[in-house]
């Protein structure tokens, strides 16, 4: 199993949101068994473990609201 945590610093960037949905995409749609995660309110989620694990689902639809929610 391989588990990949996503984290950006929170600052805006033009097209991150658009760059981890695809890869996260490509590595949840790939062979290999993945566990994907999102820390929450950027650093301060990785130091106190504050996360989500993230399906396909979450990668689907309505994504802005996801990341402004989560703030990955």
């Amino acid at each position: 199993m391989i588990r990949i945590g996503l984290l950006t610093s929170g600052g805006d960037c033009q097209a991150l949101n658009a760059a981890m949905r695809g890869v996260a995409k490509g590595l949840l749609n790939s062979d290999q068994d993945v566990e994907l995660y999102g820390f929450l309110d950027g650093y301060k989620g990785l130091i106190y473990g504050n996360y989500k694990t993230l399906a396909f689902s979450d990668f689907s639809g309505s994504f802005y609201l996801l990341f402004r929610n989560f703030m990955l």
